[in-house]
């Protein structure tokens, strides 16, 4: 019969440390192509306001949105 429980999947230690590296060589290109698909922000945008209540707790809401709709970014106080 063969293993059972968390010892039958674990990985070898050398998988591991190679997936490891692969992404701290990856990260970089990563981020890039990240930063590259944000909106990009335009000559105009807006700030929306709205009013929100969390289990009974009021709460702000706001928004930076850019002239084609995209939000650009989220505020909650």
């Amino acid at each position: 019969m063969g293993r059972t429980g968390n010892a039958a999947r674990a990985r070898p230690s050398g998988q591991r440390e190679t997936l490891r590296q692969r992404n701290i060589k990856c990260a970089f290109l990563l981020t890039e192509e990240l930063r590259q698909r944000e909106p990009q922000r335009g000559s105009r945008w807006h700030l929306d306001e709205m009013h929100i209540q969390v289990d009974g707790v009021n709460y702000w809401l706001w928004q930076a949105i850019n002239e084609g709709g995209a939000v650009l970014d989220i505020l909650l106080q």
